[in-house]
């Protein structure tokens, strides 16, 4: 593959990796819905997995849709950051908008 400059230094540094298959699993969908339903009036559907990165835990990067709980809310596709600790607890770390 091509990758640039940018895209290498930052799998070194960060340590994410890009996820080839970005199929939501049974798996990292439980994860998803874990992290997410403590987020109230905003509905959000994991479109596929982009990027993993193994720490104490893992952190998972979704591409979501985000739609507003509201009537005739538009819907827009974000970037979240779930973590997922040893033990399974689950947390939402970042909601970005996606470009």
């Amino acid at each position: 593959g091509c990758t640039t400059k940018k895209e290498e230094e930052k799998e070194v540094v960060g340590g994410w990796q890009t996820v080839e298959d970005g199929t939501v699993t049974d798996e990292l969908q439980e994860i998803f819905n874990k992290a997410t339903e403590q987020l109230d009036g905003v509905d959000y559907k994991a479109i596929k997995l982009l990027e993993t990165q193994v720490v104490s835990g893992t952190n998972y990067k979704f591409l979501c849709d985000s739609t507003v709980v509201a009537p005739d809310a538009e819907t827009k596709q974000i970037i979240m950051t779930v973590y997922q600790d040893l033990e399974g607890n689950v947390e939402v770390l970042e909601i970005i908008d996606a470009e």
